[in-house]
Order: structure tokens, then C-alpha cells, then sequence
């Protein structure tokens, strides 16, 4: 009932549609099995019927018509809905203010947005046959009533019987497997572990064997008993059930009266409709797990949805118009900025700020300091990506607010020093296969990986590569402000020399304002402005 209540809130239209046709093909199951049932005790003497099996063959075809259709409209109403959850997932994500996002478990919500979607995706498939079994059921239980009252009462009562039994154990069964599919999440975690810290793991024996023995093979372990039990719980229900169908059908052949050959005949036609309608009700319980397994995915699906609707949002969206616009800026300045991190007052919590700063067009500004020192912070808050806890940020001489955050946004290309490479160009940035040539050859980096089609035909390369290819990607962008978080890491000194003494020149020389996170003193002489930054205070 959980399923069809959300696919019903997701697209009413189309889960009614669908439901139509579901019901409309059990009920046509039904007729047919009534022809079947009606022709077996026609004398063969009257001849062959006609009518019966032009009936017949209209209904088995209105059948197949009908169940076609629940199947296609099932499967097109689930991927439709799938879709639009990934995509309302996405623009959560995207619209959700950074520091917020930062506390979201990555692989909780990889998990969640690949299986649990899957889950739901098979459950829609199987409620389909399961409704369809179900109308059938009420259609031949009619027949069956039609036929015989006495074996309509017998095959009441044990399917009854088997109901009771059946959904006695049912919550106790579907509370485990929450824990299983929680336990599960938790696996996910120490996976993720495991592959994004393999190096450590590897140089570590001791970390590596704790990790395995004592946390992810003793949650596979728990992941499995768990499942194992769910599974022996609904296979225990789905015996019992079974049981009890067999002997209600038993009860038929033995108890109910056939000492006529009218009466002969009439159990033999009750057996045939009862025959196929306990094969339905087997396959209506069986269907079972798999509704109660999309119970379980929609409480994790919504879970997830709700922990994003929990995250901190930005309303503002770029027009269609401001995305076409090329960015530019006169003056951006900055008073009295300031951020926390922890709970305000803490003992070690720790500020960033007051800052003051001005920058323009075409300069190039190093910003250096130990560690620890807030540098990272700093440009975090410049991007906006943090919201200060005071202070205000102005360009061209109008505050920036939350309404104008995005359009600000978009004066900066940026390489984190945490960067994320991407396989390929997205957004605006669109270079010629000459440029795109020219930028992986003055980069170093055109003998290891070329643009096609606005991909990259290599990304698995050296740290030091990896990093010359985000600021390829950086550059492709022509924004007014190119802002590098130790971007020189990993590279060798001939690169360095190159980044300082021609790059970021040559970036200025165009226009553009190099902001630069670094720690080579050597280099500091090429800088119009150094910015130091000690205990989150400019020096």
C-alpha cells in the first residue's frame, strides 16, 4: 500500500492509469477462466462451441492487450519518477550552501540514489502482476461461489487462514529489514574506506587489518545474517501459506459430495478454478518481499530527501539571459569579513577575520601563510561558497547579496587545491581543437591526453598531470578572476618557473586577476600584492 500511495503522490494520472489496466487484466483472466470452466462441462455430443471460443479468443486477447499495457506504463511510470528524483536530488544538492553540504555522507546518498531506486523500480514491475493476481483472485472467487458455495467456503476460510498467519510475523520481518538495509549503508561507508584510502591502508598492516576484520567483514557479516533472516522469514510465511492452500484444496477433493456424475463434473470444474486461483494468491504472497523491500527503499528515499530539504539553501537563480552574459568587474572589495568555525565562542573554535581587501582588474595577488593560517578559508568566503559571519563583500561598489550571489559566483574559475577533475568540458567553456592543442601544449601535458568533443581522451594520469588538466580547464573558462589553491603542488621546478614567471603574466596581460594560494617564497617578487595570513588575520 506504501508503494502505491507514493507512486499515486509522484504521478497520479499515470498510477491510475496503469491501475486501470492491471485491473481490467485480472478481470479478463477471469473471464477467460470461466469459458474454461463452462466449455470442460459442456457435453462434446452438442458439438463444438463457437461462441465459447470466439469468447475465449477476444478475452485471452483483451488480456494480453491490457497486461502490456500495465507492464509498459509501470515501467515508464517508475523510470519517469526515478528520473525525477535524481533530478530533484541534484538541484538540492547544487542549491544547498556549501559548509551545509560538506556534513552529507557521500556514499549514503550514492547508495540511496543507485539501489534503493533500483529496488523500487523491480517492486513497480512485480505490484503490477500482484494487483493483477489480486483482481483475479476476487474475480475467481465469484466463480468459484457461482460453482459451489461449500468450496467457496472451504477456500475462504483457508485463505483467510493464510493471511492471518502469513502477515502475523509480517512487521517483525520488515523491521529487520530496515536494519539490514541500514546495516547495509554502513557497509557502503567502510567500502568507501577502503577504496579512497587504499594507499594508507596499504602502507599500514595494522590500520588495513583492523579496518577489515574488525569493521567491514564484522558488518558483511551482520549485513548477511540479517538479509539471511529476512529471507528465512518470508520463505517460513510463504511455506505455511502454501500449506494451507494444499489443504484446502485437499478438503475439496475429499469432502465435497460426489457421489453423481453431476457432481462429478462439478468438482472436477471447481478444481480446475481453484487450481488457478491458488497459483495466483502463491504468487500474490510471493510478491510480498519485494513490496515490503520498496517499503523500506521509499523510507531511505525519503530520508535522504529530507536530509537536503534540512541543509541551508540559496533561493537565487541565474536567468537564462545572465548565463549568456559575459562576466566582468571593475572593483571588488571587502570590509570587515569575518567566519567561525564550531559554535561561536568555543574554546577552540577557530576565526577568520576581520578581513579588508581590495581587488582589481589584471593584477596578481599571492596569498600566503602557514598552515592552519585560514588561507583555504579566505577564498572559500571571497567565492561565497561560505557565508561570513559579519562583514560584507562589494562589487563595483553594490553589495552582494544573496540575490546576486550566482552572478557573482561566476567571475571565478577556480583550481582547489581539493579539486575534482572532471572528464570533460561543462558549462559555457567551448575552445577550438587549435586552443584546446595549443593550452595541453603549453600546460606540458598534450603528449598525455587530448579534447574531443569537448572530452578528455585520458584523465588517469600523475598527481602533478591531474592538476595541469584542472587548470586547463580553469583557463578554458576566460573568467575575470583565476583563483589557485597550491596549484604548483606536485609540479617539478621547470614547471613552477613556468606557472610564475609566464603563466600568470600572461594572465594579467590579458586582463585578468591571478589570486593565488602559495608557499614558494622564491616567486613572491612576481606578485604585485602578498597577502600573509597568520591565526586568520592579515598581517
Amino acid at each position: 500500500m506504501e508503494l502505491f500511495n507514493f507512486l499515486l503522490a509522484e504521478s497520479e494520472s499515470e498510477t491510475k492509469r496503469t491501475a486501470i489496466h492491471a485491473t481490467l487484466a485480472g478481470i479478463l483472466e477471469g473471464v477467460a477462466l470461466l469459458i474454461v470452466s463452462m466449455t470442460v462441462v459442456t457435453p462434446k455430443s452438442e458439438g463444438f462451441n463457437y461462441l465459447y471460443f470466439a469468447v475465449f479468443i477476444v478475452t485471452v486477447l483483451g488480456y494480453l492487450y491490457a497486461k502490456h499495457r500495465a507492464l509498459t506504463s509501470s515501467s515508464a511510470l517508475v523510470e519517469g519518477i526515478i528520473r525525477k528524483i535524481r533530478l530533484n536530488t541534484a538541484e538540492k544538492i547544487l542549491h544547498s550552501q556549501f559548509a551545509a553540504f560538506e556534513r552529507v555522507d557521500p556514499s549514503r546518498l550514492t547508495a540511496v540514489l543507485s539501489k534503493e531506486t533500483r529496488r523500487l523500480a523491480e517492486a513497480t514491475h512485480n505490484v503490477v502482476t500482484a494487483w493483477t493476481s489480486f483482481v483475479m483472485l476476487i474475480v475467481g472467487f465469484i466463480v468459484i461461489l457461482f460453482l459451489s458455495t461449500f468450496a467457496f467456503q472451504v477456500i475462504l476460510l483457508f485463505a483467510c487462514a493464510g493471511m492471518v498467519i502469513y502477515f502475523r510475523d509480517h512487521k517483525q520481518i520488515v523491521d529487520k529489514m530496515i536494519r539490514a538495509v541500514g546495516t547495509e549503508m554502513d557497509l557502503h561507508q567502510k567500502l568507501s574506506h577502503l577504496l579512497k584510502g587504499f594507499k594508507e591502508l596499504r602502507l599500514n598492516t595494522q590500520k588495513s587489518k583492523d579496518l577489515i576484520e574488525n569493521h567491514y567483514m564484522r558488518q558483511a557479516s551482520s549485513s548477511r545474517r540479517l538479509f539471511e533472516e529476512v529471507w528465512k522469514g518470508f520463505a517460513a510465511n510463504i511455506l505455511k501459506t502454501s500449506s494451507l492452500f494444499f489443504l484446502g484444496l485437499g478438503s475439496i477433493v475429499f469432502l465435497v459430495p460426489s457421489d453423481t456424475l453431476i457432481g462429478n463434473l462439478q468438482t472436477f470444474q471447481v478444481l480446475t478454478v481453484v487450481i488457478f486461483v491458488l497459483g495466483h494468491m502463491t504468487a500474490l504472497f510471493q510478491a510480498v518481499p519485494q513490496l515490503s523491500k520498496a517499503g523500506v527503499a521509499i523510507g531511505q528515499i525519503r530520508a535522504v530527501e529530507s536530509d537536503l530539504d534540512e541543509l541551508e539553501k540559496e533561493e537565487a537563480r541565474l536567468s537564462a539571459d545572465e548565463l549568456e552574459q559575459c562576466p566582468e568587474f571593475k572593483e571588488i572589495k571587502i570590509e570587515g569579513l569575518t567566519y567561525d568555525y564550531g559554535q561561536p565562542g568555543a574554546d577552540k573554535a577557530f576565526s577568520l577575520g576581520p578581513i579588508d581587501l581590495t581587488l582589481s582588474p589584471g593584477e596578481i595577488v599571492f596569498i600566503v601563510g602557514g598552515n592552519d593560517s585560514g588561507k583555504t578559508t579566505f577564498v572559500r568566503l571571497l567565492t561565497s561558497l561560505y557565508r561570513p559571519r559579519e562583514g560584507r563583500i562589494f562589487l563595483d561598489g553594490d553589495e552582494v547579496t544573496d540575490a546576486v550571489l550566482p552572478s557573482y559566483r561566476t567571475l571565478f574559475s577556480t583550481v582547489f587545491t581539493d579539486f575534482h577533475l572532471f572528464g570533460r568540458l561543462y558549462g559555457a567553456a567551448s575552445p577550438t581543437s587549435r586552443e584546446a592543442e595549443a593550452m595541453l601544449g603549453k600546460l606540458g601535458i598534450d603528449m598525455k591526453t587530448s579534447l574531443k568533443n569537448r572530452r578528455f581522451s585520458v584523465t588517469d594520469l600523475s598527481a602533478g598531470q591531474r592538476r595541469r588538466l584542472a587548470l586547463a580547464c580553469a583557463l578554458f573558462e576566460k573568467k575575470p578572476i583565476c583563483l589557485f589553491d597550491k596549484v604548483a603542488a606536485d609540479q617539478d621546478p621547470e614547471f613552477r618557473r613556468f606557472l610564475y614567471t609566464e603563466l600568470f603574466p600572461q594572465l594579467k596581460k590579458s586582463g585578468q586577476t591571478v589570486l593565488a594560494i602559495t608557499h614558494d617564497e622564491k616567486y613572491f617578487g612576481h606578485a604585485d600584492r602578498v597577502i600573509k595570513l597568520k591565526d586568520g588575520k592579515i598581517e
